[in-house]
C-alpha cells in the first residue's frame, strides 16, 4: 500500500485486516515512501506488522526507498523479515564538513555545483540547501519540489527569479501543499 493518509495504529490495523480477512491473503506489506514516513509511523508500522504475523499470515515491515523525483532510479520496495530493522532514508541525511569548514557553507557550495544536474542525488542536495536557507524540514522542501515539477509537467509555468512566488502557479502549488499537509510558505 502506498498510503495517502497518515499511518496510525487504526489505519495500519484496518489495512492488514482487510488484506487478511476480506481478501484472504497470506501475506501483506504496508509501505510508504521513506521521505513521507515519520519515525512514529515507521515504529507503528513495524509493531503492528509483528502483532498480526502468525503461522498462517505474515505482515512485513516495508518502505519504499528512493529519490523524491523518481528520476533515473525510481523508488524501490524494501522488505524486512524481522520487525526490528531501521528505516533507511534516501537523500541527504547528514553533512560532515572537514575541520575548519562551515556546514552551511559546504551545503550551499555543493548545491551551487549541482544546480544544472538532473541526477536524483543532486536534487536531494539542492533540496537540503533550500530547506536549510528557509528554515524548514527537508521533507517539506522535497514535497514542494515534487508538486512544483508536476505543475510544470501539466503545463503551468512561472516567471524566473523572485517574481515566481507571486505567480498563479506558485499560489496553486502552495494551496496544494497546504491541502495535503506539506506546509505553505
Amino acid at each position: 500500500m502506498d498510503s495517502p493518509v497518515t499511518l496510525t495504529q487504526a489505519t495500519i490495523d484496518a489495512y492488514i485486516l482487510y488484506a487478511r480477512d476480506t481478501k484472504g491473503l497470506n501475506f501483506v506489506a504496508l509501505s510508504e515512501k521513506d521521505f513521507d514516513l515519520s519515525d512514529t509511523e515507521w515504529s507503528d508500522s513495524r509493531s503492528r506488522a509483528a502483532a498480526f504475523t502468525s503461522a498462517s499470515f505474515v505482515a512485513f515491515s516495508a518502505f519504499e526507498w528512493g529519490d523524491a523525483g523518481y528520476g533515473d532510479f525510481g523508488h524501490r520496495p524494501v522488505y524486512y523479515l524481522t520487525d526490528d530493522q531501521p528505516l533507511l532514508r534516501s537523500g541527504v541525511t547528514a553533512i560532515l564538513p572537514r575541520p575548519g569548514f562551515d556546514e552551511a557553507a559546504v551545503i550551499r557550495l555543493a548545491a551551487s555545483l549541482e544546480r544544472s544536474s538532473e541526477h536524483p542525488l543532486a536534487a536531494a542536495i539542492i533540496a537540503a540547501a533550500q530547506a536549510r536557507d528557509l528554515g524548514i524540514p527537508v521533507r517539506e522542501e522535497l514535497r514542494r519540489l515534487v508538486v512544483h515539477g508536476v505543475l510544470h509537467v501539466t503545463g503551468h509555468d512561472h516567471p524566473a527569479g523572485p517574481p515566481r512566488v507571486r505567480s498563479p502557479m506558485w499560489r496553486r502549488q502552495e494551496r496544494y501543499l497546504a491541502r495535503f499537509g506539506g506546509g505553505a510558505r
